[in-house]
């Protein structure tokens, strides 16, 4: 009491007034601490968000960079995909080039049996011997017939070939296809 008697003579106040300040000031202390601890929550509710929010970009940069992959991987089976279709498209000119060689010796062995087969008659009408006419004409014929077993068996080796290189097409594209709706959603 001694210390308070002294205080309130040092100060000229009263005891009452002195502790109704110190009050004050022990309220206005609570107030200031509960104000800080709020500030604290919040600060803390930032960092959880920035935290989060954080998180959700590292989540996005890691989809587009899958999404990048994938792009690159559908580009480069694309690529793949173009250069062996333009490889096939060769093939396949140089497979019609041989069709119409084919087509060309057919028509002169079509040609050159018609011719026989004239002859053949023109000896018969005339009386002499058609062995050997006969025996050309049947060679020429079955020339004829091989070269149009061999231009079938091409076009169903060629057909097949082009079914084959459609059906790889297709799954390359249904492969790449997941990719494009990858995109849509991002």
């Amino acid at each position: 009491m001694e210390f308070l008697g002294n205080e309130v003579e040092s100060t000229g106040s009263s005891p009452y007034t002195i502790l109704n300040e110190r009050e004050q000031l022990k309220s206005h202390l609570e107030l200031q601490r509960k104000k800080f601890e709020l500030l604290g929550k919040e600060l803390e509710k930032c960092e959880t968000a920035n935290e989060f929010d954080k998180l959700k970009c590292l989540e996005r940069e890691a989809r587009l960079l899958l999404a990048a992959l994938e792009q690159e991987k559908a580009d480069e089976n694309v690529s793949k995909l173009l250069e062996n279709h333009q490889r096939q498209r060769g093939k396949l000119n140089r497979i019609i080039v041989g069709f119409e060689q084919n087509l060309e010796a057919k028509q002169a062995l079509e040609l050159e049996a018609e011719q026989l087969k004239q002859a053949l008659n023109v000896t018969r009408h005339m009386g002499g011997t058609v062995d050997s006419v006969e025996d050309r004409l049947a060679e020429k014929e079955q020339q004829l017939q091989d070269l149009e077993d061999n231009i079938c068996q091409a076009v169903t080796m060629n057909e097949r070939y082009s079914f084959d290189e459609q059906h790889e097409a297709r799954e390359v594209l249904i492969s790449v296809s997941p990719f494009y709706s990858l995109f849509l959603f991002l």
